[in-house]
């Protein structure tokens, strides 16, 4: 439906500018004109995100001589790739991403007793992946460091322009190197933090239906009267008032009322 959508609108715009070049003939006036294609922004957002992605829009072309293509400004293109950019997360989970990749089976049968949909392998090889991006930072921060030690006291003009020129080398490797960590762990923290937490050797595998009964504490009363609920206990009582609330606040609130 999106690309009908396009073709269509494509199309229109080709009609209107074989039109626009029909009365320029007519008038005597001759331009070197060529197909410009009014799009809304949001087909021009939809088209931009389409060439972000990589993905062909299949346009179709009135003849061999006259090309269409989507008029999509370098502003709509940037905008489209933003929002399409992995948002920042909004937390930082504390997990032993350690422990995980040393306790790889035993993590993984816990996330599938517990029907967890997370990729285990993924999550210990992206953390090997951070932990080496990682040293290598702390290694040139090693060595910018040393650079700036070495820039101290007099030099000679040559010495000290390599100096300089060493140090803007080391700030970028070190600048695209932070980059690549910060988009690592934010994708390890995106997989690890699907791993559930481990479950008690004692707990059965399964639902509801597979829950077992422990201990029994006391003696369960019987009743020679139809057992009636709290919500009913409190509405039969006017203890609580749902339909007041309701009007208010929406469904699933209540004023306290009386002995409530």
């Amino acid at each position: 439906a999106m690309q009908t959508s396009l073709r269509s609108c494509c199309l229109s715009g080709q009609r209107s500018f074989l039109t626009h070049v029909s009365r320029c003939r007519r008038t005597g006036v001759v331009q070197n004109a060529r197909p410009t294609f009014n799009l809304h922004r949001e087909q021009q957002l939809v088209t931009a995100s389409l060439f972000a992605t990589g993905k062909s829009v299949g346009f179709v072309k009135r003849s061999a001589s006259f090309k269409t293509s989507a008029a999509v400004t370098s502003e709509v293109l940037a905008e489209a790739q933003a929002a399409s950019a992995p948002q920042p997360l909004a937390w930082k989970a504390n997990l032993d991403f350690k422990f995980v990749r040393d306790n790889l089976e035993l993590v993984k049968e816990n996330a599938e007793a517990r029907g967890a949909n997370v990729d285990v392998e993924k999550v210990a090889a992206l953390y090997d992946e951070y932990v080496a991006l990682k040293a290598r930072g702390d290694q040139i921060r090693m060595e910018r460091n040393a650079n700036a030690a070495k820039m101290k006291g007099k030099l000679e003009p040559e010495v000290r322009a390599a100096l300089i020129e060493e140090g803007k080398a080391l700030k970028d490797r070190l600048s695209e190197l932070e980059a690549s960590e910060n988009a690592v762990e934010t994708e390890l923290q995106r997989a690890g933090q699907k791993i559930p937490n481990f479950s008690h050797p004692d707990v059965p595998e399964g639902g509801e239906e597979n829950a077992t009964l422990r201990n029994e504490i006391g003696n369960k009363p019987s009743f020679n009267f139809p057992i009636k609920d709290h919500l009913e206990l409190a509405e039969t009582h006017k203890m609580v008032d749902f339909e007041s609330a309701s009007e208010v606040s929406g469904s699933k609130f209540y004023y306290l009322c009386g002995a409530g």
